[in-house]
């Protein structure tokens, strides 16, 4: 990998902050190719930091979001839960496995954002089933923390 970001910190300002200095670093090489090349070099106009094992391996991680959302789905949205009868919570919302399908979402600018999506999902179907929406923060919550715990061996 060409950049780190340590994203261990709770509060994720510190990540966010790594983040934008190593878009301003890939910038500033770009830059500096530029001037040394005098050819045209395209703008950068996205990074993109994706579940592909590059860093360390991803599935234990989606693995545990899962298992926590189905422990804590039938504490925290319970009648959500009944609705759905051990069916995806997000079904008919939205296809995290479906790259096409999220951007032609509501908010494409969401699309990149899978906690701003599960959140909306989440709090669409506390709404629909009548359970607290604080409850659907609430797991979103959960579920940051166990997708943001990560073993490098």
């Amino acid at each position: 990998a060409d950049f780190l970001v340590d994203t261990s910190h709770h509060d994720k300002a510190a990540a966010k902050a790594q983040l934008a200095d190593v878009i301003e670093q890939l910038d500033a090489e770009r830059r500096l190719r530029h001037t040394q090349q005098q050819a045209t070099t395209r703008k950068i106009t996205c990074v993109s930091l994706d579940l592909d094992d590059t860093l360390w391996p991803t599935k234990p991680a989606i693995d545990a979001v899962r298992a926590k959302s189905a422990e804590l789905l039938p504490v925290l949205l319970p009648k959500t839960a009944r609705a759905l009868e051990g069916r995806n919570p997000y079904a008919g919302i939205i296809d995290f496995d479906d790259p096409k399908a999220l951007l032609q979402g509501d908010d494409k600018r969401l699309a990149h954002d899978f906690t701003a999506l599960r959140r909306l999902a989440l709090r669409a179907r506390a709404i629909e089933h009548g359970d607290p929406i604080d409850n659907a923060e609430r797991l979103v919550d959960a579920i940051v923390d166990v997708r943001s715990t990560v073993a490098i061996q």
